[in-house]
């Protein structure tokens, strides 16, 4: 069974904290804190459209620049999700430097802190010299039992986090697939259909909740030669699809 995330620390044991995940069948990754990063590199720095602060001392979150720097004139957002302060903290080393000449510049910052009740949202965008954008408080219900709340929430997989003390809120996170898919390639050939493309679109009709009578249009290719058939997802998961227990990762 293939797993549907890849992770590895960011730095050795005795280096600065940090995991980054890569998530299969999707070319997204999460990153969990920022501290120093470089061997991450640009390429997987900008595929990290999601990143996870445990809390902001030095050694979780001096790596904030690193992909400031690298994410700066990509029209992309970056989103940012920790502890109370946050905002302020990404505000603050923003203010650090000189915006005159971003105003053409498509980055976004997204920035949410969870508070006990409550999660602060502000935007900073390049466009307006990252000037701070409050956006309006949402309500917070953690699980009564855990204090566990939800962090991100995708149709793949779940990010959790739980409220710590370390002399400052320090968040746990929890990286959990609802359930894991495995499609069986030997009886794909079997019957007849090539491996490709199309799997993602079956997985991700799966994880979305379809219903098994969902029909779609899936391309195929063999060598050469390139067909278009219908296809019934409750079909396709009955001969082809082991649903089992998803993965989990905790931070």
């Amino acid at each position: 069974m293939n797993p549907s995330f890849s992770s590895y620390l960011v730095n050795d044991v005795f280096g600065d904290p940090g995991v980054y995940v890569e998530v299969r069948w999707s070319k997204q990754a999460l990153l969990f804190d920022l501290g120093h990063n470089d061997r991450l590199g640009p390429t997987r720095l900008l595929r990290a459209n999601d990143i996870f602060i445990s809390h902001t001392h030095l050694d979780h979150f001096i790596g904030f620049d690193a992909v400031l720097r690298v994410a700066l004139g990509r029209g992309k957002t970056v989103r940012l999700s920790g502890p109370p302060g946050l905002i302020n903290n990404v505000q603050g080393k923003l203010q650090g430097y000189t915006w005159n000449l971003v105003d053409g510049y498509p980055l976004t910052l997204d920035v949410q802190e969870f508070h006990p009740q409550k999660i602060r949202r502000a935007l900073f965008r390049a466009t307006d010299g990252f000037r701070q954008d409050e956006q309006p408080i949402r309500p917070l219900v953690p699980e009564p039992a855990t204090g566990q709340f939800t962090v991100l929430n995708d149709p793949m997989f779940t990010v959790s986090a739980v409220s710590l003390n370390h002399r400052v809120p320090s968040f746990a996170y929890s990286l959990e697939e609802p359930f894991h898919i495995n499609v069986n390639k030997q009886k794909l050939h079997e019957a007849d259909l090539p491996v490709g493309s199309c799997l993602k679109d079956v997985k991700r009709y799966i994880w979305q909740g379809q219903p098994d009578g969902f029909r779609f249009t899936a391309t195929l290719y063999d060598e050469h030669h390139r067909e278009e058939r219908e296809l019934i997802l409750g079909e396709i998961k009955k001969r082809f699809c082991t649903i089992s227990r998803g993965q989990k990762i905790v931070y």
